[in-house]
């Protein structure tokens, strides 16, 4: 990193389960970080979608599905190549090749959870907390609160219909897997992170 210059967004950090290497997303690219000797190497993914490709990785979210299985969301590195929004893609090679899952050109994930069996993510056109049974080929929706943009959200392991979201100045709480939601507390710009029942 170029401490002269303004520091990357990160848009996403996982673990590759097959690896155990730190996956890296940023406005910078996505890069594969190794966990013992901090080996930093870039990946340059392309996505083909409709006789169409483009690469992708400055704009892009993922989360690791398990074994070689990457799923994702983002828009395309060149303009004009494919629609803005990529819905859900994924990668069976750790990140080089994508393909359209279902979305392409609707749906905009800004965060991917897999727990309970389940997938969840924030779809940022709709504003809703989404679930997905079949790996993101098809959805639940379910709205956040009116005119709050949620910039993270966990679920508890205990319960796959609880889930803990933040915006840039609260947090939220959902008992009915995202029908109904209440305010907790007002903080700004929460990361959220929920590993155990107890240690959210």
């Amino acid at each position: 990193m170029d401490f002269t210059q303004p520091p990357p967004w990160v848009n996403a950090l996982d673990i590759d389960p097959k690896t155990g290497e730190f996956l890296l997303t940023t406005n910078r690219g996505f890069f594969r970080i190794d966990a013992d000797d901090d080996r930093v190497t870039p990946v340059r993914g392309e996505i083909s979608a409709d006789a169409k490709q483009a690469t992708v990785s400055t704009f892009l979210q993922l989360a690791s599905a398990g074994g070689n299985r990457l799923v994702g969301s983002g828009h395309p590195d060149q303009e004009g190549t494919l629609p803005t929004y990529l819905g859900v893609i994924e990668s069976d090679d750790g990140g080089r090749a994508w393909r359209s899952v279902s979305g392409l050109g609707e749906v905009d994930l800004h965060r991917i959870v897999f727990k309970h069996g389940r997938m969840y993510a924030y779809d940022a056109v709709l504003g809703a907390i989404v679930q997905s049974r079949d790996g993101g080929r098809t959805f639940t929706e379910r709205f956040t609160p009116s005119g709050v943009v949620m910039i993270d959200f966990e679920v508890d392991p205990a319960s796959a219909r609880r889930i803990v979201a933040s915006s840039d100045t609260d947090l939220y709480r959902s008992d009915d897997g995202g029908e109904t939601w209440r305010a907790l507390d007002s903080n700004a710009g929460m990361r959220l992170a929920w590993p155990a029942a107890d240690a959210l």
